[in-house]
């Protein structure tokens, strides 16, 4: 399914959630808006979302480049994912999260479940999952279930 990215404003945001919770009965439809925005929202009033005047599109290169990373080697995962580099392959390492998503992307079967997880918390981090992909991961994180991908799609 197409995701799309409006330009609102806050109080937009909080009309259309006001909106959705006023249908009687509440549709799954407006329980996953509601949720959805909601969280959002949460975001915006800590400061993990700002609002940008006009949305830009980078590439992962220039983004690192822009917060002064420098150009940097891509890294490619090796075929059985062994690399001993600590440097590069540590989690909080940005290409490192990009390498895993991209290869869980690419072929899920071939990752390491540390891949899947890093791969699946990029995701989550950068808003590349669905409604029903957030609910699952995010309930498996409040349980402490380990998380395993039901299928290929992140």
């Amino acid at each position: 399914m197409a995701k799309y990215r409006p330009s609102l404003t806050d109080r937009q945001i909080r009309h259309i959630i006001a909106l959705a919770k006023t249908e009687s009965p509440l549709s799954t439809d407006s329980i996953e808006l509601i949720a959805k925005l909601a969280s959002f929202v949460a975001k915006i009033e800590v400061g993990a979302v700002y609002a940008n005047p006009a949305v830009i599109c980078l590439s992962n290169a220039e983004i690192l480049e822009s917060l002064g990373g420098g150009l940097i080697a891509p890294i490619s995962l090796a075929p059985n994912h062994t690399n001993h580099n600590h440097t590069n392959t540590h989690p909080s390492n940005i290409s490192y999260q990009i390498a895993c998503y991209d290869s869980y992307q690419a072929n899920p079967a071939e990752c390491t479940m540390k891949e899947i997880e890093i791969a699946l918390d990029y995701a989550y981090t950068n808003d590349l999952m669905s409604s029903e992909e957030i609910r699952v991961y995010e309930s498996q994180a409040a349980t402490g279930v380990s998380i395993r991908p039901a299928d290929n799609n992140i």
